[in-house]
């Protein structure tokens, strides 16, 4: 990976920041795309010493033209883009179907869902240029068995991103572009998943997911290893039931 650039939107979350330092450790070049100036350079300060190769970028992947913005100084800036990741969005909420609002809907596949398109169709241009273009999707294994504790507006939209996936690598199979997805359960990330012992005794595997494992997805995703798996969702849930 080392020499590589890459961009990412949504570095500031629970599993985008710990990508955001695997690739910087990795020697990849890195545009951290917040949604706010600040929000993008809070993210790189946290990476400490490592933070110093990245480049923050107050960008809301949903504004099409800020986008196109941010992605063309990227290039400028590093001359060229190897890498989009997409992790952006609001965080799963679990709540009653009637209580769901407009706003709320909207809300959530603007964030997840447009903005993952909008990441998408704008980095084309540059991802050609590649000589080894990736593109990599965050969803969530609710989308296969359904998670009432992520909320139905985040499910969905996250089935949308999977269903982007599997269409959008056929698309850009002759670009050499490849197009994949992580759909990551099973993590104590802050929100509803605070899985004990208890809980990881119910897991076929017995055990949760760490954080190590979807770096480790991420890495091999955008690596030479990588090169001919596109179109494909990795879903890291422990062997929970997929129905």
């Amino acid at each position: 990976m080392n020499g590589k650039v890459a961009v990412i939107s949504g570095g500031a979350g629970f599993i985008g920041f710990e990508i955001c330092r695997s690739l910087c450790e990795n020697g990849v070049t890195l545009a951290v795309f917040g949604s706010t100036e600040a929000k993008a350079n809070e993210t790189v300060q946290r990476l400490g010493k490592l933070g110093e190769q990245c480049l923050p970028v107050g960008c809301n992947v949903v504004d099409n033209e800020a986008l196109r913005t941010a992605l063309k100084q990227t290039a400028e800036r590093f001359g060229g883009i190897d890498v989009v990741i997409s992790m952006q969005g609001w965080p799963p909420k679990k709540e009653d179907i009637s209580e769901i609002t407009d706003e709320t809907w909207n809300g959530v596949m603007s964030s997840h869902l447009t903005g993952s398109f909008h990441m998408l169709q704008q980095a084309i241009p540059y991802l050609e240029k590649s000589s080894s273009p990736r593109v990599i999707f965050l969803a969530s294994p609710g989308v296969f068995n359904g998670n009432p504790d992520d909320g139905l507006a985040y499910c969905t939209a996250k089935g949308g991103i999977v269903s982007m996936t599997h269409t959008a690598a056929k698309m850009l199979a002759n670009k050499n572009i490849t197009v994949n997805c992580l759909a990551a359960g099973g993590l104590n990330n802050g929100y509803q998943h605070e899985m004990g012992a208890n809980t990881a005794g119910q897991i076929p595997l017995g055990r949760i997911n760490t954080l190590d494992n979807i770096r480790q997805a991420v890495s091999f995703l955008i690596s030479e290893a990588g090169a001919a798996v596109t179109g494909q969702v990795l879903v890291y849930n422990s062997g929970e039931i997929i129905g």
